[in-house]
Formats: C-alpha cells, sequence, structure tokens
C-alpha cells in the first residue's frame, strides 16, 4: 500500500472515533416536551406533568369557559394561552390559576414536577 492510502485511512479512523466519542460525550440531552391542559371553573386536566431537568417545556393553556391561565411562581413563570420555558430547576412545584375565575379560584392548583 502507498503511503497516502495509510495517512487517508488514519484520518478516516480518527474522524469516526472523533464522531463517536462527540456523540456518546454529548451534554445536550434535553427534548422539547408538549403539554396541552384543560382549563375550566376549579380544575386543570391533567393536573399533574412530570419533565427532565433541561427540558424545553411548552404547555397550551385550554380554556374551557373563562380566561385561566398558568402562573408558577417559583419558576417566575405565568400565562394565559401558552407558556414556554427551560425546565432548568428540579422539584416540584404548583402552578395556580393566574385569573381570578369565582368563588373556587383558590382550588385551582396543578403540579410540575422535574427531575
Amino acid at each position: 500500500m502507498k503511503k497516502s492510502t495509510y495517512f487517508s485511512l488514519g484520518i478516516f479512523i480518527l474522524l469516526v472515533l472523533g464522531g463517536l466519542f462527540l456523540a456518546l460525550n454529548s451534554n445536550d440531552s434535553s427534548k422539547e416536551k408538549y403539554f396541552s391542559i384543560d382549563a375550566k371553573w376549579f380544575e386543570f386536566n391533567p393536573e399533574e406533568i412530570r419533565v427532565k431537568l433541561g427540558d424545553q417545556v411548552t404547555i397550551n393553556i385550554n380554556n374551557l369557559d373563562v380566561t385561566h391561565g398558568i402562573v408558577i411562581p417559583e419558576l417566575g413563570i405565568k400565562g394565559n394561552e401558552v407558556i414556554t420555558f427551560n425546565a432548568n430547576k428540579k422539584g416540584e412545584f404548583l402552578f395556580y390559576c393566574n385569573n381570578f375565575c369565582g368563588v373556587g379560584h383558590k382550588d385551582m392548583v396543578g403540579k410540575i414536577i422535574i427531575e
């Protein structure tokens, strides 16, 4: 074999190994997560959602009767129709309706769990 063939083969092997190394050691394990939550007088459905740390989260809020919305005070998140955020803090966080919707407003609570 010619020296140039060995050289080309060596470069090819290095590129393959380098690509495998990068693919296996990538720290970007986040994913996009989409949820649809029905909001109606005094309840969210579903009441609980789970995501992984680092996920990009989008929640569509389907207001079935009046304008509700979601606020997650500990994460500084608030919206009426669509909220999008990065799940960058582990824990269990309560979310609430952010628009007064009647006598049971205070009971309108859900939970997001970031694992």
